[in-house]
């Protein structure tokens, strides 16, 4: 017996598994039950992926596309200058927080990516802290350079509650967007909403590091 080696033919039992990865489970959902949803026969799925883990690797690595290579790093080093003045610093923080909404509201990825992504984070599973130190560390690490190269102090605690009450919110609201649904009727948030959501997660990271000026407002991106 032959299979297709085609990329449709991959992409659709991807997308069958991550569908039924993050509605009901990793751990819940069998080979037979990705075949079915996929429209194709469990021969291919070792045929493409060898097993059930091959799978779910091409599964989470299609998932975190987006978050490979380290964007954020890449944006902070290449802007790192900016942190010689008050108002490089706001720019930075800025076009961090612009970039990590970016990222994690890609209308291009299907709406199962992060809610799997955030179940497997959460989970104990054998692949949860491969995941982690994939995609949370460096983002981790990238807002604690920045608070710590601001403040002039190496305080962990203190950056680490910085970066989640900056990105929480935007995090949050992408992996469930139930109450957008209702009040939005089921449309996409409208780009207006998505602006302001963007501004006041950087107004709200400025403020608490006691960088915001009106009269730097008009000078941010």
């Amino acid at each position: 017996m032959t299979y297709s080696s085609s990329l449709a033919t991959k992409m659709k039992l991807i997308m069958a598994a991550g569908e039924l990865y993050a509605e009901q489970g990793i751990q819940h959902i069998t080979v037979r039950a990705i075949a079915r949803r996929s429209g194709e026969n469990m021969g291919s799925i070792k045929y493409h992926f060898g097993d059930k883990d091959g799978l779910l690797a091409a599964v989470l690595d299609f998932a975190t596309e987006r978050l490979q290579h380290d964007p954020l790093g890449v944006c902070l080093a290449q802007n790192r200058s900016l942190l010689q003045t008050k108002i490089g610093q706001c720019r930075l923080i800025a076009g961090l927080v612009e970039l990590f909404m970016k990222i994690i509201f890609d209308h291009e990825k299907p709406t199962w990516c992060l809610k799997l992504v955030s179940q497997v984070l959460q989970g104990n599973l054998p692949v949860s802290q491969q995941l982690f130190d994939h995609c949370a560390t460096p983002i981790i690490r990238v807002f604690t350079t920045v608070h710590q190269a601001i403040t002039g102090e190496c305080n962990p605690a203190a950056a680490f509650a910085w970066m989640t009450i900056t990105i929480s919110p935007m995090y949050t609201l992408s992996i469930d967007n139930s109450i957008t649904r209702h009040i939005y009727y089921n449309q996409p948030i409208p780009p207006a909403a998505m602006t302001a959501l963007k501004n006041m997660a950087i107004r709200g990271a400025l403020v608490n590091l006691g960088l915001w000026d009106h009269q730097l407002e008009s000078e941010l991106p």
